[in-house]
């Protein structure tokens, strides 16, 4: 396994793509924070551009690299792997694990940049260290478990580089359905209101839509992007001595639901993988 790991790395490090990848996210940290330097009259706050349409874009970068780099392996590599006697477990998870590494590089990349250009450009923090890098590693968490299931996808099509467009395709596909789920939970709601009335079966889909929307990438960024702008407002409001009425949770659940995903898609993609015909 060692030996696998090494030459992933090798392969990761000294290939262009993971060097375009981190270059787009360091650009990312940049465009978050440049273009709302608005003059000495206005108050920067970087955290408020922590979880903006970074989160969009993250995962694009990401799918990506993990896209191109375990679909480079198809149309031979994979098949010589486990010719000269690696399982194939372990060739999953030497690729799911080099992915999560790179994965974890980008996001510091982004939010490093973030963070620095937000304080080089004169930038006023509000929240602590620890606030910080408890919602970044929840998005750490989220960004994860995307990861795993962009390795199984890609692992899983046999066709080179068609994972990573797959995957890519995926988060479109991720995006509309969370775009979509609070119009229908308004609909569920608005028959309660309007007194006709909600049926076990709107019951059960109001569930579902729930927890749906907190599994999802785009539902879990804008858990955590409300919470932790409304820590900034309980902040502003204290430094100001005004009185607020606004109520934050840290949103753990967040981690909880990506474990789980993490661990399922892995799971199934490590069962498919081990019968898969590898030509």
């Amino acid at each position: 396994m060692i030996r696998l790991l090494n030459a992933n790395f090798a392969r990761m490090f000294k290939g262009k793509l993971f060097w375009i990848c981190a270059a787009a996210s360091v650009l990312l940290g940049l465009l978050e924070i440049i273009p709302n330097k608005k003059g000495d009259e206005y108050l920067l706050i970087p955290e408020n551009y922590l979880f903006n349409l970074s989160g969009f874009f993250l995962l694009i970068i990401m799918s990506v690299l993990v896209g191109f780099f375990v679909g480079a392996e198809h149309g031979g590599v994979l098949r010589n792997k486990i010719i000269v006697g690696q399982k194939r477990i372990t060739v999953y998870f030497t690729d799911l694990f080099t992915c999560c590494v790179g994965v974890l590089i980008i996001h510091i990349l982004f939010v490093g940049t973030l963070l620095l250009t937000g304080f080089l450009c004169g930038g006023e923090f509000r929240l602590t260290a620890y606030e910080i890098i408890s919602y970044e590693l929840l998005r750490l968490t989220s960004l994860l478990s995307m990861c795993a299931f962009f390795t199984a996808l890609t692992m899983l099509i046999p066709k080179k580089f068609v994972g990573a467009i797959a995957a890519l395709m995926m988060i479109f596909v991720f995006f509309f359905i969370s775009n979509s789920i609070p119009g229908r939970m308004f609909e569920i709601e608005r028959k309660v209101e309007g007194g006709g009335g909600i049926s076990t079966a709107d019951i059960a889909e109001k569930e579902f839509l729930t927890v749906l929307q907190d599994t999802l990438p785009f539902g879990q960024h804008e858990q955590m992007r409300t919470c932790i702008h409304r820590l900034i407002s309980i902040k502003e409001c204290e430094l100001a001595g005004k009185s607020h009425d606004i109520e934050v949770t840290y949103p753990i659940e967040i981690a909880q639901k990506s474990a789980i995903a993490f661990a399922l898609t892995t799971a199934v993609g490590v069962l498919i993988f081990r019968r898969k015909d590898i030509k």
